[in-house]
């Protein structure tokens, strides 16, 4: 498995942690099953510092933000929540804010905020901030 989530019911936080080699079909499904089968939490980390290989070019990733937004449903169930991406490589970081980029020309009304962070101590930071326990 190249994509494992881990949901922390206490913090309403879905952890996806990407390993190895991983490809836009992989993302996709991964991101299906969070909106399809749940739960759908208001947190939500991609951390990407696990990846060895990446095989996504910028066509994927705009079929991927196309598809995500065809496929979501109703936004509000994530309404005031965040998505933070920890891309600790070059190629991570510029991906992660393609895909941001593209997905804000297409959609700039989600109701949560999305950021791309180098380390996942600052995205898990910024996630957390002002939350309770």
């Amino acid at each position: 498995m190249t994509i494992s989530r881990q949901v922390n019911a206490d913090r309403d936080l879905t952890v996806f942690t990407l390993h190895c080699q991983v490809d836009s079909g992989q993302i996709m499904a991964a991101l299906r099953e969070f909106w399809h089968l749940g739960p759908i939490t208001r947190l939500v980390l991609w951390d990407a510092g696990g990846v060895e290989r990446v095989d996504i070019t910028g066509q994927d990733v705009m079929q991927m933000v196309e598809g995500l937004l065809a496929d979501i449903g109703p936004v509000e169930r994530r309404s005031g929540g965040k998505t933070a991406v920890a891309a600790p490589t070059d190629l991570h970081f510029g991906l992660a804010r393609m895909f941001d980029g593209m997905r804000s020309i297409i959609k700039s009304d989600l109701p949560w905020k999305i950021k791309v962070f180098r380390e996942r101590g600052e995205a898990m930071a910024w996630l957390l901030e002002g939350e309770n326990g």
